[in-house]
């Protein structure tokens, strides 16, 4: 009797350790962490001004990234294009073997020229008040000089189209322009369908509460592709290790979006390099070993009293750089 009794409850005990099992293994499935493959490319930012203490990231990445009007590495790359508010256009054919180029990438276009506007208003911290759509003191050269850069920035990419029409067009958002594409009551459009590839730049958080904007950004564009720009860098007086943890939630995500690569072809057509791909590249900001900026200088000290970067190439760094190059080890799908 105590035996009858007892079967079905071995029976059952061994039906919720498969159903625990099964749910282990969906789980690694959805998370997308492959023990020997991975289902993305990787890069790295490479330096903005390559000087003597320069190191190559030829062995951290995929893809490697160069900086406009250096020498063109010969193997297949992306060129950072530092200064394309000051470049005349059309783009020369001639500067670069395109064919070489898989894209054209654009670093937080509007932050960037808005630092030139002179600005008293409330304090950086309130990215709405920040925002050049509305109605504050001193707003309207802000208006004017997003709606300049916005008409330079198709330019470039029309221009771009036309020189390499296979090269992706990249434009890495910084967060206030990624809030005041969002904001519900006055909506910048800054986003764009000639734009193949965008990215966010947002660091120090878990990637769990960046989704919800690469979500956004797939919601309202479903044709583009995604770049993921997780921190390849911690900062002095930190530690490196959430940082490195950070990692790990990029390369799950990248993972599970790109089990399937169902997005169609795009603008660019078939290249043969993660085409359809929902994630298109992981990119780590930043491969210097030392970054601070004192007085528009970049220094590779520690500086006091400002931010100091410290970069995946610094020895300081190897939690972060060891997670990135394990995962640069597994075997590549989907080229």
């Amino acid at each position: 009797m105590r035996r009858t009794r007892r079967a079905p409850l071995v029976r059952l005990g061994l039906l919720i350790l498969v159903m625990l099992s099964l749910a282990q293994t969906t789980d690694v499935v959805r998370r997308g962490s492959p023990a020997d493959a991975r289902f993305f490319q990787m890069t790295v930012w490479a330096y903005e001004n390559p000087g003597p203490n320069w190191e190559s990231t030829i062995t951290d990445v995929d893809v490697p990234m160069f900086g406009y009007g250096n020498p063109q590495p010969p193997e297949l790359s992306i060129v950072r294009f530092d200064g394309w508010y000051q470049t005349a256009l059309p783009v020369s054919a001639a500067v670069y073997d395109w064919s070489r180029i898989l894209a054209v990438v654009v670093d937080e276009p509007y932050a960037t020229r808005l630092d030139e506007v002179a600005w008293t208003g409330p304090p950086v911290e309130n990215y709405r008040a920040l925002n050049p759509c509305y109605q504050h003191e001193g707003n309207a050269a802000r208006r004017a000089n997003v709606l300049e850069t916005r008409a330079k920035l198709l330019s470039l990419a029309s221009s771009m189209h036309d020189v390499a029409p296979r090269t992706r067009f990249w434009v890495n958002f910084h967060e206030h322009e990624v809030t005041w594409m969002r904001d519900v009551d006055c909506p910048l459009t800054l986003n764009d369908p000639a734009i193949d590839v965008v990215s966010l730049d947002k660091y120090e958080v878990p990637f769990s509460s960046l989704e919800d904007e690469y979500e956004w950004f797939v919601s309202s564009m479903p044709q583009q592709q995604l770049a993921l720009v997780p921190g390849t860098f911690w900062m002095a007086d930190e530690s490196p290790y959430p940082a490195r943890n950070i990692l790990y939630g990029y390369f799950d995500y990248a993972n599970r979006k790109n089990r399937v690569c169902d997005v169609g072809l795009g603008r660019v057509g078939r290249t043969g390099h993660y085409d359809g791909c929902r994630v298109w590249i992981v990119a780590g900001w930043s491969s210097i070993p030392w970054y601070a900026v004192l007085d528009a200088t970049i220094r590779t000290e520690y500086v006091p009293g400002v931010n100091n970067y410290v970069g995946l190439l610094h020895p300081s760094s190897a939690p972060i750089a060891d997670a990135w190059r394990s995962e640069l080890a597994k075997a590549p799908r989907r080229r």
